[in-house]
């Protein structure tokens, strides 16, 4: 099969330490997206470039929309409900109690739960987990033994959910079931040579597709469903975070980058680093679903 190779153009003049978990909201037609060091919401008019930086308490791994307005937010240590104005509320207490611990990626189910995970600060692997905490604050604990918690996404019809844990440069697929606290038996999808970097953002297309960031690879890839590489982004950036689409009818892929933890042994010389990026790839995303929005719940 022959690969398609695709290139992006920044979306702002602005620039993330480490950029992360971009999603679209089409309310007001912006990509909202974190700095986790920067302890920032980062919300973009594509249109413009113009880029508003909202601060959080704490360093933050993931936002996602909520139905009823505002954001729902993986802090350091637990789950934030706020609108980047007023003092966060905290929803439901995450490894609080370790401070080597902090969230990391983290997104809504189709049910309108956050599911999100953890990373340790110290290194260590196989200390994290996978959580889901719907509405009312309710946790449970979906996967344990993971290093990095980072991308997910799910089918469109809610039954497969796809996780990374980036050391094992794996894309797994878990059966999901919203009535079960754990996971069903994985079947890896993707594995990632180690000459490419290793997967850590990523969302799925209208046609089952799932397209990485690849920390370490200046990319993003696209793999069908049974895994095979079709479509390449490349990047003028070391460490791609993460995509989601957007735009109108969500034909645009925005993409988060870094510019902490770049190369710097080797002289790289990298301004674009930390960019949100953007471009059409012909084909559609699926909308977010919103925090609390209780979609098709069982």
């Amino acid at each position: 099969m022959t690969v398609r190779r695709l290139t992006a153009e920044p979306a702002t003049d602005h620039r993330a330490e480490l950029g992360e978990g971009p999603v679209w909201d089409a309310d007001r037609n912006r990509v909202v997206w974190v700095d986790i060091p920067g302890r920032a919401i980062l919300v973009t008019d594509p249109s413009t470039g113009h880029t508003e930086s909202l601060p959080t308490p704490s360093e933050i791994g993931a936002v996602a929309l909520v139905g009823s307005g505002g954001y729902v937010a993986a802090l350091q240590d637990g789950v934030y409900l706020g609108d980047g104005t007023e003092p966060w509320q905290l929803l439901a207490e995450i490894e609080a109690s370790d401070e080597t611990m902090r969230m990391n990626d983290g997104k809504c189910d189709p049910h309108g739960a956050f599911v999100g995970g953890t990373i340790s600060r110290d290194g260590k692997r196989g200390v994290a987990s996978l959580y889901r905490v719907n509405e009312q604050g309710t946790t449970e604990r979906l996967l344990t033994g993971v290093s990095i918690s980072n991308g997910l996404d799910w089918t469109a019809d809610g039954t497969t959910m796809y996780y990374i844990d980036t050391p094992t440069r794996t894309v797994m697929a878990y059966p999901y079931d919203y009535g079960s606290p754990t996971l069903g038996q994985p079947e890896p999808v993707v594995e990632i040579p180690e000459s490419q970097g290793f997967p850590d953002g990523m969302t799925l297309d209208s046609e089952g597709c799932l397209w990485v960031g690849m920390w370490g690879g200046h990319a993003i890839h696209r793999y069908t469903p049974n895994g095979i590489l079709d479509t390449v982004i490349d990047l003028p950036v070391t460490n791609v975070t993460s995509c989601a689409f957007g735009g109108q009818d969500f034909g645009t892929l925005f993409i988060t980058t870094a510019s902490s933890g770049a190369d710097e042994k080797d002289g790289i010389d990298e301004p674009m680093a930390g960019a949100l990026f953007q471009l059409q790839v012909g084909v559609s995303g699926r909308p977010p679903t919103p925090f609390g929005s209780n979609k098709d719940r069982a």
